[in-house]
């Protein structure tokens, strides 16, 4: 019995992929741009995520790849609105992920593994030949749009253009969910997302993500005894759905001794957050290396995301010893008072209370720290591998 695994883009670093190349069942691997040669020639800007697009782990096995058409379609621009592209996209390949199953002489039995949007093709000739479907559901579905549509009417001028998922990719993403004997998602918040939608929850599996810890680097459990400024980090798209404007009006009410600070692309309307007053460093998208130097700076992570998927930046933050904030609308990460708070979603009072239960209390904040470092090493790929087969390796 054999996997034949498709994918867009370089997702999870190829989690699932690598597992079925690992137990040595992988019939076939397609995907959009597949670089080994990326890795030894210098590229900058947003040249540098080519290298993101290939796998040691897979040298020396064939990868069917679209390269040049695929880099074609990057750089330019589509027109029509995203939701659009990404069924354009998903028939596409998906039409395409076929031929390349069929060219690996497939037999009853096999599965066929696939992302949301690009598994309805392989789906559909899986069903007509006695094969088994998997999909990947890497964010909540459409609940996720329809969170953070109604919240864009809680706060007028924040997002401009909310649009809302069209027919077709509604009708096509949930033709996949009755189609797939399986779906992959990576949090219970997720899971619920998508039964509310009529899926049967019996087939919809919970596996973590992983995080991949930089062995290079020594870190220890913090202690903030001698500090009199703490530095609070967002990590992320600045988005209503990542409930940036709660972290923005948690900053107003704190004193100067904390400094909140925001990492990732900021989507909010320039106009609307001057409105606010927030009290908020703002530094953009960075770098692998520039991140690793502010997690390394800040104390403490506040990820109040009202519809996530898992929320990877919890196991990133905690690998550099940081405690982390969250609510319970993302992966089962935070442990409630042993690596952090689980928090209300909306609230920038609960952000506040947390924060300030965590910094008044030394013992606390380091005990915190210690036991955050020891989550990120539980979250590694072994551990996924094996919740992963737990699942399928009878099925």
């Amino acid at each position: 019995m054999k996997w034949h695994m498709t994918q867009l883009g370089s997702r999870e670093n190829y989690l699932y992929p690598r597992i079925i190349k690992k137990s040595n069942m992988l019939g076939s691997f397609s995907t959009d741009i597949w670089l080994p040669f990326a890795q030894k020639i210098k590229l900058r800007g947003s040249l540098y995520r080519m290298k993101s697009r290939f796998n040691y782990s897979f040298q020396n096995t064939p990868v069917n790849a679209r390269n040049f058409y695929s880099i074609y379609r990057m750089i330019h621009n589509y027109k029509g609105n995203r939701f659009d592209q990404w069924c354009s996209q998903g028939r596409e390949y998906g039409d395409w992920f076929v031929k390349n199953i069929q060219a690996a002489n497939p037999e009853i039995g096999d599965k066929v593994f696939g992302y949301t949007c690009a598994t309805n093709e392989i789906a559909k000739y899986a069903k007509k030949n006695n094969m088994k479907v998997v999909m990947g559901q890497f964010d909540p579905g459409l609940y996720w749009y329809k969170t953070r549509y109604e919240e864009a009417q809680n706060w007028k001028g924040a997002e401009n253009n909310i649009i809302m998922p069209s027919e077709e990719y509604m009708e096509r993403l949930t033709q996949e969910w009755d189609l797939s004997d399986y779906i992959i998602v990576n949090s219970m918040h997720s899971q619920k997302a998508v039964s509310s939608y009529g899926i049967d929850s019996n087939k919809i599996k919970i596996i973590p993500l992983c995080v991949n810890i930089d062995q290079k680097l020594d870190i220890e459990y913090r202690k903030i005894s001698n500090k009199l400024k703490f530095r609070i980090l967002f990590v992320g798209n600045g988005t209503l759905a990542k409930g940036l404007q709660y972290f923005g009006e948690a900053s107003k009410m704190m004193s100067d001794n904390f400094e909140f600070v925001v990492i990732g692309q900021n989507n909010l309307n320039i106009d609307f957050m001057q409105k606010q007053k927030w009290k908020i460093n703002f530094l953009g998208k960075l770098n692998k290396e520039e991140l690793k130097l502010e997690y390394m700076k800040s104390d403490l992570l506040v990820f109040p995301s009202l519809s996530d998927g898992f929320g990877q930046v919890q196991l990133e933050a905690m690998s550099y010893g940081l405690p982390v904030i969250s609510t319970r609308n993302c992966g089962e990460v935070v442990i409630q008072g042993e690596n952090g708070f689980l928090i209300e979603e909306r609230s920038s009072n609960s952000i506040i209370m947390a924060i300030n239960e965590i910094f008044s209390n030394y013992v606390l904040y380091e005990k915190m720290s210690f036991n955050a470092l020891e989550t990120s090493k539980l979250y590694n790929f072994n551990y996924v591998e094996k919740k992963f087969w737990e699942f399928f390796d009878k099925i």
